[in-house]
């Protein structure tokens, strides 16, 4: 078999500098006061609760995506919950879209079928837990209302696209109404939610920073710098927590400034959001809750103007609460939530458990063919 190893270590060494700087280990120009107006806004830790005495439960899912012989995507999907007293919630199933719809379609598509999906089971945690009990969700719970922009072709005059994403044709809209009835049903029963984020691509915290510093304009941003790589750079890995910034209208751009015009969707709670390390040296996570957790009442529509965002007037007094609840259930530097951690685990769709139970019952149960393509059957083994 041939080594790979001395071509690998030949490009890296003709490409040190630029791989080094992609990496984030470039030194850092004199005189940038960047790092330290970052390190500004990152603050110590309120101190930690003692043991958590209220409920929990965790939502997490998983999609598989099985390319077939004849160019159609069937994806299996599953949601689950799992609360800290035992208690399972469960939903999911399978999808198909025909082989005429674009690849960029079907990631789109799967990545909205898999979110109904983990909304849904939210919701029916979310009208049973007891009050004072906490939903902790996976991402960046500001991120998905802007998201829900009509899937490509649909309206469209191409009927054979059209075809590809009818089945997802529902999805957005369905998404919507779980969105709001999560919120709405969590809010009426006083179940916490709280959406814990492990990536960040976006630099809207620090620019809101410099707004409400007066500084917009003064410092620049780079466009390759997001909030998670200049908290991961500039605060030398201390436990902490950044300033915390309300969202309103500012990610609701281009297609997705239709969604809010809708009134349920303006009237919806604005998001506060912030980056907390729960301990020295461990990753920073995003942390997003409605503005009502946090004492604030503002709406998404009353959250507008030029920047669509702003730091909250109470700072980290305000976010204490939740940091609170993560504390709590802090299991260490590779458990940052210990439900989570769980739910993520359990719900994983391992491929082989795909090619070799989920594939033959749908073949059995629908009495079809399923004839997975030559690259999944020479990977996982698939029969014929």
């Amino acid at each position: 078999m041939a080594d790979f190893l001395d071509t690998l270590t030949a490009q890296i060494e003709r490409d040190r500098a630029r791989l080094t700087a992609a990496l984030g280990g470039e030194t850092t120009p004199a005189g940038d006061v960047l790092p330290a107006y970052v390190a500004s806004h990152w603050h110590p830790l309120p101190p930690p609760p003692g043991a958590a005495t209220w409920p929990a439960f965790a939502v997490d899912g998983s999609i598989a995506q099985v390319d077939l012989d004849d160019g159609s995507y069937l994806f299996i999907v599953r949601a689950l919950a799992l609360g800290d007293g035992g208690q399972v919630f469960q939903r999911g199933g399978m999808e198909v879209l025909p082989p005429s719809t674009a690849a960029s379609t079907a990631s789109r598509y799967a990545d909205l079928l898999q979110r109904h999906h983990e909304l849904g089971v939210a919701c029916e945690v979310a009208a049973v837990a007891a009050p004072g009990s906490v939903l902790f969700l996976d991402g960046a719970l500001y991120g998905w209302l802007p998201q829900l922009y009509s899937l490509p072709g649909e309206g469209g005059a191409d009927g054979d696209r059209d075809a590809g994403v009818a089945a997802g044709a529902h999805l957005p809209d369905a998404i919507l109404a779980a969105y709001l009835e999560l919120l709405a049903t969590a809010r009426a029963r006083d179940v916490h939610i709280v959406a814990v984020s492990k990536t960040s691509r976006e630099a809207a915290h620090c620019r809101l920073w410099l707004v409400g510093d007066g500084r917009d304009g003064e410092l620049t941003v780079p466009d390759e710098l997001t909030d998670s790589a200049m908290i991961h750079r500039y605060t030398d890995e201390r436990a902490g927590v950044s300033t915390p910034v309300v969202l309103g209208t500012r990610a609701f751009v281009g297609g997705s400034r239709a969604i809010l015009e809708r009134p349920e969707v303006a009237a919806s709670p604005a998001i506060v959001s912030c980056f907390a390390r729960l301990a020295e040296l461990d990753d920073a996570l995003r942390i997003d809750v409605p503005a009502y957790q946090c004492g604030l009442a503002s709406s998404l529509a009353d959250v507008a103007g030029a920047h669509g965002g702003a730091v909250v007037p109470e700072g980290v007094a305000a976010i204490a609460p939740t940091l609170a609840l993560l504390q709590a259930d802090y299991g260490g530097l590779s458990v940052y939530n210990a439900l989570l951690y769980a739910v993520d685990r359990e719900v994983r769709l391992q491929r082989s458990m795909v090619a070799d139970v989920y594939v033959p019952v749908i073949e059995q149960m629908l009495g079809v063919r399923v004839r997975l393509d030559r690259g999944e059957r020479r990977f996982v083994g698939a029969r014929g």
